[in-house]
């Protein structure tokens, strides 16, 4: 995919209020991209030097529920494989996002068996 040139740029009209407020650019705190994988389709990758104890994710709102897991039995395949791709299952229950709808990086990190 190209990227956008200054042609398709839509202009934003700035407040005379605002435009004194210093705005944080959208890649602060940015330590991690999705991009292809050569083993899973789609991983996550460091884009940059992570400092130890870094929270990778410190805007996500999410964190996991419990679900029942007996809501999916009569579900089709590719609604169990939400599940699958971005839940734990624990001691017979499902955890997971409250929607599917709003995933962030952070639903698809596995922990490889060698660190790359």
């Amino acid at each position: 995919m190209e990227p956008c040139g200054p042609e398709c740029r839509i202009p934003v009209q700035v407040p005379p209020q605002l435009r004194s407020i210093e705005i944080n650019p959208p890649h602060d705190g940015a330590y991690v991209r999705l991009r292809p994988s050569k083993l899973h389709g789609v991983g996550v990758f460091a884009i940059r030097e992570i400092p130890r104890e870094t929270n990778l994710f410190p805007d996500d709102p999410g964190g996991l529920r419990e679900l029942d897991p007996g809501f999916l039995e009569n579900e089709d395949p590719e609604i169990r494989q939400l599940y699958d791709d971005f839940c734990v299952l624990s001691d017979g229950k499902w955890y997971g996002p409250a929607t599917f709808n709003n995933l962030t990086v952070g639903c698809t990190l596995t922990t490889p068996q060698t660190p790359t």
